[in-house]
């Protein structure tokens, strides 16, 4: 996910805080939504009886509706998708955009969460799919910072602060 072709994608909790399961660290770009996610239930089946990740699971809990067609669930498998969702909708209204052009209206409309502005946890921030689609491609503004070292100048020791800004 550290490609700079990839959009890395980490997973929120209904905090808006990093989900306890989700990777985190210098690659992660965005953040969408992974816990507690409602999603379409495939007939007959009860997902979370069988990963056995969570023995307090109990059998039923995470179907939902008066025709339990819909389930309730977390996993970073919900946030990327959402993000790559997003993505395909901004192309679909915009065939003219560039790959470029749509990785900026997805991380500069971002919700800024966790710490202010970029950070290891949640990226930019979580993901805001109308305003997304609402961005113009073309007035963008953003830093990155990668490293911060000291560096020994003489008898004085001064702070590098390493990293990029566009714009």
């Amino acid at each position: 996910s550290s490609d700079d072709s990839v959009i890395s994608v980490a997973g929120t909790g209904v905090d808006d805080k990093r989900a306890p399961f989700s990777n985190w660290g210098q690659p992660v770009d965005i953040a969408a939504p992974a816990m507690d996610v409602l999603g379409i239930r495939a007939r007959g089946t009860d997902f979370l009886l069988y990963v056995g990740e969570n023995p307090e699971y109990a059998a039923g809990t995470g179907i939902v509706g008066d025709d339990q067609s819909s389930y309730r669930a977390s996993g970073t498998s919900f946030a990327a998708p959402l993000v790559s969702g997003t993505a395909s909708l901004i192309r679909s209204l915009r065939p003219d955009l560039s790959a470029a052009d749509v990785r900026r209206m997805l991380l500069m409309s971002a919700d800024d969460v966790e710490t202010v502005g970029w950070d290891q946890f949640t990226g930019v921030g979580r993901l805001n799919a109308a305003k997304a689609m609402a961005a113009d491609p073309s007035y963008f503004a953003g830093e990155r910072i990668t490293e911060v070292r000291p560096v020994r100048k003489g008898a004085a020791i001064e702070i590098d602060v390493l990293g990029q800004a566009v714009g």
